[in-house]
C-alpha cells in the first residue's frame, strides 16, 4: 500500500526508528515501525484489515469518516488513525480496492 502522512513530523515518526523513539516510549517506537512496514508491504487494505493483531474499526462521534489502528495491542491505548479517499460505505466492503491510507497521527487514546 502508499502510504500518505498528514504532515512532515509524522512521516519522520512512522518511518525513522530514530525519530520514532524520540516521540514514544521504545516499545511503542518498534511496534509502530513494524506496523508501518507491514502496511506498506501490504497490497491492499484487505490484507491489513484480515491481520487480527491490528484491530482495525472505525471510529464514530467527531472522528466519524476515520479508522484506526492498535500499535501495542489491546491492552495499550497508542493507536494509529487513519483515513481513506473512498466512502465511508466502502472501505470494509471494498477494501481489497483500497491501496492508499492517509495517516492522520498517531496518538494516545486516553489523552
Amino acid at each position: 500500500m502508499d502510504i500518505n502522512y498528514r504532515n512532515e513530523k509524522l512521516k519522520k515518526q512512522c518511518t525513522s526508528l530514530k525519530d520514532a523513539k524520540r516521540a514514544f516510549d521504545a516499545i511503542t517506537a518498534k511496534n509502530l515501525f513494524r506496523k508501518i512496514n507491514f502496511i506498506e508491504a501490504a497490497d491492499n487494505l484487505q490484507s491489513v484489515i484480515n491481520y487480527p493483531p491490528f484491530h482495525f474499526h472505525d471510529l464514530k462521534g467527531e472522528r466519524s469518516g476515520t479508522y484506526a489502528m492498535d500499535v501495542n495491542g489491546r491492552n495499550n491505548s497508542y493507536r494509529i488513525i487513519c483515513s481513506f479517499d473512498a466512502p465511508k460505505t466502502h472501505v470494509f466492503s471494498e477494501a481489497s480496492t483500497i491501496t492508499i491510507m492517509e495517516i492522520e497521527e498517531v496518538s494516545n487514546h486516553y489523552e
